[in-house]
């Protein structure tokens, strides 16, 4: 990947691609995920910001593929949140 301006107004904690390769999850201490499109990785695409949590940002992972479109997000306000959908 090249260097790019993840918009995170905080540090990044995690970065996690999805199993297919295709979108890049990242988790900030700003409380916010944002999901960018990575099939062209010279030039990540910005798809959207995930924004439940109401502190850091510490770990994101994606599900297995059987189980849909699912990624899970931990924070320091000890909340877990899922977000997507099933297949």
């Amino acid at each position: 990947f090249a260097d790019f301006d993840t918009g995170h107004t905080g540090f990044i904690h995690d970065a996690q691609l999805d199993p297919f390769g295709q979108c890049l999850a990242t988790a900030s201490a700003d409380g916010h995920i944002r999901l960018w499109d990575v099939r062209k990785p010279e030039a990540p695409a910005f798809l959207t910001d995930l924004s439940a949590h109401c502190a850091a940002v510490y770990q994101v992972a994606w599900a297995p593929p059987a189980t849909g479109v699912l990624l899970a997000s931990a924070s320091s306000d000890g909340t877990l949140a899922v977000w997507g959908r099933r297949a």
